[in-house]
Order: structure tokens, then sequence, then C-alpha cells
């Protein structure tokens, strides 16, 4: 069966996504450093059903609470473009309207990211102004997720997981490309945030 939710979500990184020899706050940190990812959130508005698995609780599926963790190649947007995330844990507590657990969902998998670039509309800010033939005003960030529920899972064993979550922010709104070496501290992301603000972000399962 199949399972699509709506995903409301903060990520974090640590250290920031930014220059590649800067971390958090300018600290200065190794250049292969390779980058934490953290989403923490919500899904709603189930449209499906649950098959297999050992539901622990009456009820259909009302809501649930999904953690995700996940590291990168080094910690520059340009290498969060290439290489994306290895998602080591993900994690899906089901809840029924009640708000009882009825089954918890675990597995791994990957995320890649379309449309952050560098992190500017410029191939090289501030020094050639060279627009990035890959920029599209303006400037769209989508974290694409796939991966596999675990086969022991309680909820949706073995079935393939998918997401798309739509960043709030955009590469318009930031200043300078997030991999300039000669620029550290305020231009680093600390966060990717998911609400809906450019677009809806989904979890299918199924």
């Amino acid at each position: 069966m199949h399972a699509q939710r709506r995903l409301s979500a903060g990520s974090t990184f640590r250290p920031n996504v930014g220059p590649a020899a800067f971390g958090s706050n300018g600290t200065r940190v190794s250049v292969n450093a390779k980058g934490k990812w953290k989403l923490e959130g919500m899904l709603t508005g189930c449209a499906g059903t649950q098959s297999g698995g050992k539901p622990r609780a009456l009820g259909s599926i009302a809501k649930a609470q999904i953690v995700m963790r996940g590291k990168m190649v080094k910690h520059s947007c340009a290498d969060l473009t290439a290489h994306g995330i290895a998602v080591r844990s993900l994690r899906i507590k089901w809840l029924n309207a009640a708000g009882r657990v009825k089954g918890i969902t675990k597995g791994a998998g990957s995320v890649r990211v379309t449309g952050l670039g560098n992190g500017s509309a410029f191939l090289d800010f501030p020094y050639n102004l060279v627009p990035d033939p890959s920029y599209v005003a303006p400037g769209i960030i989508t974290f694409h997720g796939t991966g596999t529920a675990a086969t022991t899972a309680q909820a949706f064993p073995g079935r393939p997981i998918t997401m798309t979550a739509v960043d709030d922010q955009t590469v318009s709104m930031m200043p300078y490309q997030c991999s300039d070496n000669d620029n550290p501290g305020p231009l680093t992301i600390e966060s990717f945030d998911f609400h809906g603000v450019n677009g809806p972000s989904t979890i299918s399962i199924g």
C-alpha cells in the first residue's frame, strides 16, 4: 500500500554549510571536515493506508514525527550539490488520532540537492560576475530523498521511501556564494527549513 504525507521540518548542519575552511561562527575547521545533517519535523495529511508490519495501536494513522540524520562529503554548498547527503538514520514514529504510537519505521538512504549550486547566481562572486548557467531565478532549492524502510520495521517494512523537500530560503536570498574561502563567518548556512514557503514538501512510502 502507499502513504503520502505533508512534511513540515527544520534541518541543521554541523559545521555550517559554507567556506571550505570555516564552520560555525567563522571558526576554523579542517578542510575535509564532513558536515553532519539533522532533520526534525512532522508529517500530516495522510493519503493512503499502512500495509504490513505490527501496528501497536488501533485506528488510522493521523500524523507522524520524523528524525533524519546524515553526513556530507566535506561541507561547502558546492560539496552538498555535487555529493548530496548519505542518510545513515531515518526514524518515523506514526501516531493515531489519539496520539498513540501505531508503529515506527526505521530506514536509511540518501539525499541529493538541486538548485543550490555554489550558493550564488554567479560562478565566482564577487571576483568575476559570470552567471551560473544552472541558476534559475529566484533559485528554488530542493532536497530529494530516496531510501528503504528496514524489513524489521513495525510500519511499512521493506517499503521504498521518497522525499521532496522545498527549502524556505532561495539562492537569491544569499548575498555571496557559500563556498567562498575569502568570506568566512556570516556567509555560512546553519539550517535549511521546509515549511511550504516556496512549495509543498512531502514524504511518500510504498
